[in-house]
């Protein structure tokens, strides 16, 4: 059966575009809207956690750098590009809290 290898390497590429785009780096958000930091560790974090399982299965380990910062644990309603900064964050359960 090789849908588990066919995972490994759908998230493995989805990896290796992240990180094209830099969203593992904290320092190429610079300049961006706090909408748009935010959504790219979103989507970093996403992608990181769903690589791991499978790399670990296939390679034995998971060694992905990265110095991008958490999510903060906000719904997606408390996020939008016209934010000038960010809503406290929740002390509850979220939409964020799995990948936190």
């Amino acid at each position: 059966h090789h849908e588990p290898r066919l995972s490994w390497k759908l998230s493995g590429l989805a990896v290796r575009l992240a990180q094209t785009f830099g969203l593992h780096r904290e320092d190429s958000f610079v300049g961006l809207s706090i909408y748009e930091v935010e959504m790219r560790r979103r989507l970093w974090w996403q992608i990181a956690i769903l690589d791991a399982p499978s790399a670990e299965a296939y390679s034995g380990e998971y060694n992905l750098s990265s110095d991008t910062n958490p999510p903060r644990n906000l719904d997606d309603a408390q996020i939008y590009p016209a934010m000038a900064e960010y809503p406290p964050e929740a002390r509850r359960i979220t939409e964020m809290t799995f990948t936190l």
